[in-house]
């Protein structure tokens, strides 16, 4: 059997980093959770249709930075929903970031939605959740949990 050699070795490490930056982005899948198809980067959902996605944008130049980008994220989210908060958020592995809190009525029931959008040099990841007021209030820290634990 050959020894492996440092050249080898460096051969694998490159390889594995790009089947990592190809698989896209990723947080903490609460339990009772599965992932769905749809529009966003990743997009899991409970039974009951509480929904978290994440997506990946470009920053590009000139590069918007976190007050920015909290700051058109938020004049948008006015106009469909009813803000209740913002409030700092920091992800798990270090990035600081800004997370807004709404309201709104579809099909005359309370639906909560969260979002947080967190800027780390090209990217803008936006982490969104959603959801009935009935199903998702009781899960309120694991949904803030997962959000927390978007991989940047």
């Amino acid at each position: 059997m050959k020894p492996i050699s440092t050249v080898s070795i460096s051969a694998l490490v490159g390889l594995v980093a790009l089947v990592a930056v190809g698989c896209g982005p990723t947080l903490d899948t609460p339990g009772g959770f599965a992932r769905v198809d749809g529009r966003h980067d990743l997009r899991i959902a409970s039974p009951e249709g509480v929904a978290l996605s994440v997506n990946v944008y470009r920053n590009r130049r000139p590069r918007g930075d976190l007050t920015f980008w909290s700051g058109a994220l938020h004049a948008r989210l006015r106009s469909e929903y009813t803000v209740v908060e913002r409030l700092p958020i920091t992800s798990d592995s270090g990035v600081d970031g800004v997370q807004i809190r709404a309201r709104a009525l579809r099909n005359g029931r309370p639906h909560q939605y969260w979002t947080a959008i967190f800027v780390a040099g090209r990217n803008v990841i936006l982490v969104e959740a959603g959801g009935d007021d009935a199903f998702f209030a009781p899960q309120e820290e694991t949904i803030e949990a997962a959000m927390r634990s978007v991989d940047i």
